[in-house]
């Protein structure tokens, strides 16, 4: 009985919303200068007068909920990713200044996450291998009291049943010097070059670019840093007919759209998170894949485009419907891709001057 009250008052709520909205549709300015003293009135203004941020809460609450539901979600590997980061920044701590204990407090969490991870054969080789030998240093690094003990001798077995042992003789996935870090051929030089020669294309010729390249420019992408190695969305290579869907949204690209061979999308996977803090990270995270990415495509000769993906009203439910995405999926970046036309026109595109976006604060 009580939950169908509940249910009531929520539906009468929702229906006095609706009205609200539609009634003060044009009275939204009058409204803001109210709403801005105070964060808890922005909110009220947004739920009363305002749908903008409807789709980002439908999506986080989504992505919420999948975490915590579907034990496939990239939830339960994002998080298992999160913690053997988080352990493996212990152990470089540890290496340099002696600690007895770190990570107890999410340590049993993350020994049966793998475990949960390995039994569904959910995660691929690397992580695998990089997960295995993490907790492998970290039992052997560590000071066990009894419940350390217990998750120890909880590990050995998981090590035994997955014949992990296989991938003992492989270089171990674990925290290494700086010394040892590849050496690298490129200086400030040649590196400001590339910066200078990528530039935003938008005629590209007939030629079809190799998904082989593609691919390739993604892989080495992945090295971009991630919050916690979470790196919480996937990318999409759009041609044929979903591609000509994509061109259709109108946004922003039509007058040369006819040029536009292939997208890339990136998609954040809100599911990647159970805190509302989090929120931004598809974006931080995406945005830092795809400056990796589209230097990475120069470098090959591809040229690409990054364009505007607002998160306007209805637009991620139309892209959703395109490319069978989930609900808590969520755009972050469209990239044109293809071979620059010789004779394509490049915007100058003047950039601000360092004086106007550096400041040195002792």
């Amino acid at each position: 009985m009580k939950q169908k009250i509940d249910q009531l008052i929520l539906k009468i709520t929702l229906s006095l919303i609706y009205r609200l909205r539609t009634r003060f549709d044009n009275k939204k300015k009058h409204y803001i200068s109210w709403a801005i003293s105070s964060p808890i009135k922005s909110t009220i203004y947004y739920s009363l007068f305002d749908n903008s941020f409807d789709n980002e809460h439908y999506r986080i609450l989504n992505g919420k909920f999948n975490f915590s539901s579907n034990k496939l979600s990239s939830g339960v590997y994002a998080r298992t990713r999160r913690n053997i980061h988080r352990i493996e920044k212990g152990i470089s701590a540890s290496l340099l200044v002696k600690r007895e204990m770190f990570a107890k407090d999410y340590i049993e969490e993350t020994v049966f996450g793998v475990e949960e991870l390995l039994n569904t054969k959910y995660v691929n080789t690397p992580f695998h291998k990089w997960s295995v030998d993490v907790l492998n240093n970290y039992f052997q690094l560590v000071k066990l009291d009894e419940d350390l003990q217990y998750l120890s001798e909880k590990w050995k077995i998981m090590f035994n049943k997955f014949n992990i042992k296989d991938l003992e003789n492989v270089n171990l996935h674990i925290p290494y010097n700086y010394s040892k870090l590849p050496i690298s051929n490129i200086g400030f030089s040649e590196l400001d070059s590339l910066f200078k020669r990528r530039h935003s294309v938008r005629w590209y010729n007939d030629k079809k670019v190799n998904v082989k390249l593609i691919k390739q420019a993604v892989e080495s992408s992945l090295s971009s840093p991630s919050a916690c190695n979470r790196q919480p969305f996937e990318v999409l290579y759009i041609t044929g007919q979903r591609l000509n869907n994509m061109k259709a949204l109108k946004l922003g690209f039509e007058m040369f759209s006819d040029n536009i061979k292939s997208f890339i999308f990136i998609v954040g996977d809100l599911s990647s998170y159970t805190e509302e803090q989090d929120k931004h990270l598809i974006y931080i995270d995406g945005g830092l894949f795809a400056m990796s990415l589209m230097l990475s495509l120069e470098s090959l000769g591809i040229s690409s485009c990054p364009i505007n993906y607002p998160d306007t009203v209805g637009l991620d439910d139309k892209v959703q419907k395109i490319l069978d995405l989930e609900n808590y999926q969520k755009g972050v970046m469209l990239l044109s891709v293809g071979y620059a036309n010789e004779d394509s026109p490049i915007p100058f595109s003047a950039k601000k001057e360092l004086n106007e976006i550096f400041r040195e604060i002792n």
